[in-house]
């Protein structure tokens, strides 16, 4: 059997199927779809969990008198002040140390607060930056008042989130760490 026509002129190609033709570029899209998919699975930022798993342990809903030093220091009568566990937990409507000019927290001991309103120790401020809440953070340590280390204990995470006007306040697992020495102050 040959090619040839029955003539003895050589027979003309057959025209490829419209069917073959729809098959062959679907295949190359599906090959294309794959390996698009490939790429992006493999370069894709891998996902960050943002809750903590850090347990609510306490709503700060109800306000204390702002002593006078706090109403000079960070903003008058807007300031709203909590006290929790030996700390003073302020919203202030700017931040103090950092970025940010409403919603903003402020904690500190109270231990650490003098008479004239001078502050020797560790002070905690977060703001508010678009969608995201004002949040100051810490770990609980020596230099922290005594209830609150009799009620959480050294290492332990706490963070309190501001929610309009009330404060969250956050406990996360204890964190190990050598013992800790006492921090000085002249």
């Amino acid at each position: 059997m040959t090619d040839d026509a029955p003539d003895g002129e050589p027979r003309p190609p057959r025209p490829i199927a419209t069917r073959w033709i729809l098959a062959w570029a679907a295949s190359v899209a599906a090959v294309a779809i794959v390996v698009g998919g490939l790429v992006f699975g493999l370069a894709a930022m891998p996902p960050v969990p943002t809750a903590s798993g850090a347990r609510q342990v306490e709503t700060l809903t109800q306000p204390v008198e702002a002593g006078e030093w706090l109403k000079r220091w960070a903003g008058g009568e807007s300031v709203r002040v909590f006290s929790f566990e030996g700390l003073t937990v302020a919203r202030t409507p700017w931040s103090m140390f950092g970025q940010g000019d409403d919603d903003c927290l402020f904690v500190v001991a109270d231990q650490r607060i003098g008479d004239d309103g001078s502050i020797r120790g560790p002070i905690y401020t977060g703001c508010r930056a678009g969608s995201f809440p004002a949040t100051a953070e810490f770990l609980v340590g020596i230099d922290s008042p005594q209830q609150l280390r009799d009620r959480f204990g050294d290492g332990t995470a706490l963070q309190f989130v501001l929610d309009g006007d009330v404060v969250g306040v956050f406990v996360g697992a204890p964190v190990p760490s050598p013992t800790p020495t006492p921090t000085t102050t002249a």
